[in-house]
């Protein structure tokens, strides 16, 4: 059966393309979750013009994406995260926290797809994270500092016993 594709689709194809599949892997998957139309002529043409559209609108102008790039080259973000004696953050600082600190400082929005990261960031101190966009590559870097926390159970205990919250075991005997 001939579709066309209208989202990547992996071993595939791009949008815009028109490939042959088996039948029931048209019809049970690419159809039904929006990846392709039937390849007829109106549903390619159609196909075509959103991949142009898209194309316009996501491909920056080259000098944009240069200056860009320079502005983010060498930024020196700054976090503070709980943390444990240990030195191990509670949680973690994650793509979306380097992408909204970049996008404050630069005044400008950028998608979390350039961030490199391997994993979270999960320990204090000093990390290199690389932002990549088509050939251009800037390298920010990230600092963690911990702010420990003081663990007090036992006044958040009391102070839940005298809301209700927590029964005392004592009173159950």
């Amino acid at each position: 059966m001939e579709i066309v594709l209208i989202k990547p689709v992996k071993k595939l194809g791009r949008p815009g393309e028109v490939k042959d599949v088996a039948r029931g892997f048209a019809v049970n998957f690419l159809l039904p979750y929006g990846f392709a139309l039937p390849a007829t002529p109106g549903f390619v043409k159609e196909a075509q013009s959103r991949v142009r559209k898209i194309v316009r609108n996501v491909i920056p102008d080259l000098s944009e994406m240069e200056t860009l790039m320079a502005k983010i080259d060498g930024l020196s973000l700054e976090f503070v995260k709980k943390v444990s004696r240990e030195g191990k953050l509670f949680g973690s600082v994650k793509i979306s926290d380097i992408v909204d600190a970049i996008e404050a400082k630069i005044g400008r929005e950028i998608e979390e797809k350039y961030v490199h990261l391997k994993e979270p960031l999960k320990f204090i101190g000093d990390h290199t994270v690389t932002i990549k966009v088509g050939e251009a590559t800037a390298k920010v870097a990230v600092t963690i500092h911990g702010e420990e926390v003081k663990a007090d159970k036992g006044a958040k205990n009391k102070k839940m016993r005298a809301k209700g919250v927590v029964k005392d075991k004592k009173a159950k005997k």
